[in-house]
């Protein structure tokens, strides 16, 4: 195993197997974190379908994960 050389933490090994030349962990990694939301149109037993989006922007992720607490009070 390796360690990470900004925090000194154990890097997962299945970062390591992903990126075997990777010195952090996904903390203190320098690529840009990103977000998924999955969208779904209709009824999937009516021939409905889901997308994937993908969320980039850290606030927008933030303002996403508000809406869907929001969202559960209400089910």
């Amino acid at each position: 195993m390796k360690n990470c050389s900004v925090c000194g933490t154990q890097i997962p090994e299945g970062r390591l197997k992903a990126l075997p030349n990777t010195s952090t962990c996904t903390e203190h990694s320098s690529a840009s974190k990103f977000g998924l939301n999955i969208v779904q149109h209709g009824k999937l037993e009516d021939d409905g379908f889901q997308e994937v989006e993908i969320v980039r922007d850290p606030r927008a992720m933030e303002q996403l994960k508000y809406y869907k607490d929001q969202l559960g009070k209400y089910q």
